[in-house]
């Protein structure tokens, strides 16, 4: 069924439609841009990794191998690399892999025809073979160690090892060394023909292009599709509130100590069932309490126990996961303030509606350009597996009661936290920052 949807105050039509096959497409043409953007993506993750697979099988694959094969998909029959394609008429092409997706990714500004064309060609053709499995491991082992030497994304790693019990978030999204040297080719083939199917699979259009020349490619290579099985990559959640370990602190080559902390907390414990609409009030009330403008980061930078700071969250299930980071001298003093501001948390009627126009002018702004108009399309189907068609309204809709209620059903104990300090530093000794054996 074909929609036209008027989003709401910020001037975008969205065109969208969900095929017979289960492809859910959107096309947004925005007016004055000259460049387009593509996402072809498929709702398979690195979560997903224990499913029934396209003939009906039981499997169980190798962690990682949602990554590999995002990696091997690039491969072709005819030895042509899509990434030298695409560079020859100014191109971006990349792709991407999450805990619940991939997605691959086109950014150009001419030949959308052509290069429409190409990104469908490669992704819906794969072409494995054992040579190419093999060789595409070292190169996927040298990403996977140096990720390890990054201290960003190895406390990330850390902190998920610590919080997650069960569920593969745990567990970086690449795998490690050993497990990839276990994917075979059989393997990918298996979870390409699962998943890699037009019911679990999403387009999202935007930007410069044309109606017409997108709507017949559709039709001729994505609508005549045939779904090999109904499996969707949904990832299986049964994960307890309880965390591994609730502290750890480690020497990494870091020059400022840094600190990741998590809460794990029920989503059907918050009163507020839209997901989107719960994600917003938890961000409004950390914005309110933690964020750059809050007496709480003023403070903390003037008593330099804070530089930087940022949080976040993500949903998995029934499991909804608060994320806090930041850089501080004196980390565990930071914890201890942290620890005592979460035991008294406000949200007021006018610090609410100072951020919900912070919001609104930020979704008004973003409207006029392509990066931030794709972001937000493809953010909301990878989290909510559908399109928030007015968030301005969504925004304006957001009252002191519901925030309220939503303070006061957040459960933060749950908590896990990692803090990484500098190696052989005499001045972070001096301060008394002891390890953790």
């Amino acid at each position: 069924m074909k929609q036209i949807i008027i989003m709401n105050k910020l001037d975008i039509t969205m065109h969208h439609e969900k095929f017979s096959n289960g492809l859910d497409v959107y096309l947004v043409p925005i007016k004055d841009k000259k460049k387009y953007y593509i996402t072809l993506g498929t709702y398979f993750g690195s979560t997903t990794t224990e499913f029934t697979d396209y003939k009906g099988n039981k499997v169980k694959v190798p962690n990682g191998i949602a990554h590999f094969l995002e990696h091997k998909v690039f491969a072709s029959k005819n030895g042509i690399d899509p990434m030298s394609f695409y560079s020859k008429s100014g191109t971006d092409c990349n792709a991407s892999t999450s805990y619940n997706n991939t997605k691959y990714i086109v950014l150009g500004t001419k030949n959308f025809k052509e290069n429409f064309e190409y990104l469908i060609d490669f992704v819906m053709n794969p072409y494995f073979t054992e040579e190419n499995v093999e060789k595409e491991k070292g190169i996927i082992a040298q990403e996977i160690n140096m990720y390890k030497d990054d201290p960003e994304s190895r406390i990330d790693d850390v902190l998920r090892a610590n919080l997650y019990v069960k569920n593969n978030r745990k567990i970086n999204v690449a795998g490690e060394v050993a497990d990839i040297e276990k994917i075979t080719k059989d393997d990918l083939y298996t979870c390409y023909n699962t998943f890699y199917n037009p019911n679990n699979m999403f387009l999202v259009i935007a930007g410069s292009f044309s109606m017409k020349d997108a709507e017949e490619i559709i039709k001729d290579k994505l609508e005549v599709l045939m779904n090999r099985c109904d499996r969707r990559g949904e990832e299986v959640f049964n994960e307890p509130l309880n965390v591994v370990k609730d502290y750890v602190k480690e020497e990494e080559n870091v020059l400022v100590p840094k600190m990741l902390i998590g809460f794990k907390m029920k989503s059907s414990d918050i009163p507020i069932k839209d997901d989107a609409k719960r994600s917003i009030y938890i961000s409004a009330i950390l914005t309110a309490n933690f964020g750059k403008t809050s007496k709480f980061y003023e403070k903390m930078t003037e008593d330099n126990l804070l530089s930087s700071s940022t949080f976040y969250t993500e949903r998995a299930g029934d499991i909804t996961t608060v994320y806090f980071g930041a850089e501080s001298t004196f980390p565990d003093e930071l914890l201890e303030k942290f620890k005592e501001k979460l035991k008294n948390l406000k949200i007021t009627k006018d610090s609410l509606d100072r951020l919900k126009k912070v919001y609104i002018a930020s979704e008004i702004r973003g409207s006029g350009y392509v990066n931030s108009v794709m972001g937000s399309l493809v953010g909301d189907l990878v989290r909510y597996h559908k399109v928030t068609n007015a968030p301005v309204d969504l925004y304006e809709s957001l009252n002191i009661d519901d925030a309220k209620k939503v303070l006061n059903s957040l459960n933060f104990d749950n908590m896990s936290t990692v803090i990484f300090i500098p190696k052989n530093m005499k001045s972070f000794k001096e301060n008394k920052i002891e390890v953790n054996n």
